[in-house]
């Protein structure tokens, strides 16, 4: 079997939350930008009863959490890399840890899966769909205006249609080996 990049992982964890919307929540997430929304919905059904609070976690449950983030950050980074385009990296924290980041249109860095952390343990940050409105903000997409001495960016909609690269239906992940 080829080596397996981070690419590889985070698509793994990208079908696994489109599978886990499609069980639970009876969504289908098609990678397109207005499936944003779900994934917000997602996370606001998983915080109905509470953000989650990082000091009363035990390392099981901190995994578990985790896991979910990865999960979901690995979807919204996919959107990203379809819509906009992008590559997933592995950042170095220290000897000993790393991280996952997304190099949105050659441009723009940032982490989905700690954004999707934030999102659970914050309160209020605007959701993944805002998360993704605002990296097109900072990639320079919208209509700006000036009214009055005021500068307006007026951001595109974002689109309901599923991009052109998706899997076929019929193809396993590279993940599957059944």
């Amino acid at each position: 079997m080829a080596d397996v990049t981070i690419s590889d992982v985070m698509r793994a964890y990208a079908a696994d939350a489109v599978a886990f919307a499609k069980r639970r929540f009876q969504m289908e997430l098609d990678y397109s930008e207005n499936s944003l929304a779900d994934i917000d919905r997602v996370l606001a059904d998983y915080t109905k009863s509470g953000l989650v609070v990082e000091e009363r976690l035990t390392p099981e449950q901190m995994e578990k959490h985790w896991i979910f983030c990865k999960m979901l950050g690995g979807y919204v980074g996919e959107v990203i890399i379809r819509n906009m385009g992008g590559t997933w990296q592995m950042k170095d924290i220290d000897e000993n840890s790393s991280s996952v980041a997304l190099l949105a249109a050659g441009r723009i860095e940032g982490s989905p899966p700690q954004a999707v952390w934030r999102s659970l343990t914050e309160l209020y940050k605007g959701g993944m769909a805002s998360y993704y409105r605002t990296l097109m903000v900072a990639l320079g997409q919208g209509e700006e205006s000036f009214q009055d001495g005021i500068r307006t960016l007026k951001l595109p909609p974002l689109s309901g249609q599923a991009p052109e690269n998706k899997c076929p239906a019929n193809q396993k992940p590279w993940w599957k080996f059944w």
